[in-house]
């Protein structure tokens, strides 16, 4: 069906029934403005998606490197302990196993 039979189906329809032609554009142009909108949300939705996981993704590797740094700390502190230890025993002659 050609451009202007359809252009002549409407001013047909229009004749017989004018509200109904109204009735009919308003319908496709609130469509129109709904696929439109759902599409924003949608292309919004997908982004507030991503900035969750990146923010879960952070908050992961900062506990993680909390983590890290504890156990490096709690390390270090016991090296430290140990100097002093090893050398009391040295002085008084133990042969342990360090």
């Amino acid at each position: 069906m050609g451009k202007d039979r359809l252009d002549e189906m409407q001013d047909e329809a229009f004749l017989d029934d004018p509200e109904a032609v109204d009735a009919d554009d308003e319908e496709i142009t609130d469509a129109a403005i709904e696929a439109e909108e759902v599409a924003a949300l949608k292309a919004e939705n997908g982004e507030l998606k991503d900035r969750l996981l990146r923010a879960l993704a952070d908050v992961e590797n900062i506990r993680k490197r909390g983590e890290r740094d504890r156990r490096d700390e709690d390390d270090g502190v016991e090296q430290d302990r140990d100097v002093p230890d090893r050398r009391r025993r040295r002085r008084l002659g133990h042969r342990g196993e360090d």
